[in-house]
């Protein structure tokens, strides 16, 4: 399990002498963990050793057994046709509590000002963002292996993105439009004009149906709603006045009880 935590506290004020008392300002505290949750799994990070060394390469010239047509048959868990059969069944998550603490290890990537942390099949991918006003949000991913790849600036200046439920699709929200793209895609493949083209958004056709006059209606019905349950409140009782429901007046802010002779 992966996940972020503000532990990198660090600040970038030197001394707490100097131009209207500066307080501590902590840039870039966030970082990335993981965790086990059961014993002996190992991270996807650690260096490959003679006790765990990397798995060998799979090749593509193996035959596989043919079936009476000639034909390979179906993968487990996949039919005749390629689609894959609905089990229905929910994936059994275990989670050992005894020694969690001791399962727990940092992700090799530098603390930032990190959000939205999620992952697909093959790398990690959050939002990283700057020390600017306003800041800028840009999409930053990391291969899950052992090979010494460094953190990829995917997409910069983003608003915000998502992972599809399967993790082969990435939506990215750039500019003013929606892009959706395969999940490995590269910092090259957001620098190709005619990719984004083909992977955005048509949001022209797009409608949107609005009844001013009902959507005020409701607004108003809840809002007297709430002053009625403030001015029929039985708990706030105004100091003087004992057994007189507190005098609130009908605007959106309180005034308050109205005590002693005033």
């Amino acid at each position: 399990m992966y996940f972020l935590s503000d532990r990198s506290l660090k600040t970038t004020v030197v001394s707490p002498w100097g131009a209207r008392q500066p307080e501590p300002h902590f840039d870039r505290p966030v970082k990335i963990y993981e965790i086990a949750l059961v014993p002996g799994l190992r991270s996807a990070f650690l260096p490959a050793d003679e006790l765990h060394p990397d798995p060998p390469p799979k090749s593509d010239d193996k035959s596989e057994p043919k079936t009476a047509e000639g034909n390979a048959p179906a993968a487990k868990g996949t039919s005749a046709t390629g689609s894959s059969t609905a089990t229905g069944k929910t994936p059994v998550v275990r989670i050992d509590f005894g020694g969690l603490q001791s399962r727990l290890a940092e992700v090799p990537v530098a603390p930032g000002n990190y959000d939205h942390l999620q992952i697909t099949n093959k790398r990690l991918c959050w939002q990283d963002a700057s020390d600017d006003a306003p800041r800028k949000l840009a999409l930053k991913c990391l291969e899950i292996a052992n090979k010494g790849d460094e953190v990829e600036t995917v997409a910069s200046d983003i608003k915000d993105f998502e992972i599809s439920l399967d993790r082969k699709k990435l939506l990215v929200a750039k500019d003013h439009s929606f892009y959706i793209v395969d999940s490995d895609i590269k910092a090259a493949g957001f620098s190709d004009q005619k990719l984004l083209d083909k992977s955005a958004v048509n949001l022209a056709n797009w409608s949107f149906f609005t009844n001013p006059r009902a959507d005020f209606r409701g607004a108003a019905y809840f809002w007297m709603r709430g002053v009625w349950s403030a001015i029929t409140s039985t708990t706030a009782t105004c100091r003087g006045w004992t057994g007189t429901p507190c005098a609130r007046a009908i605007f959106p802010w309180w005034i308050g009880c109205r005590t002693g002779k005033n």
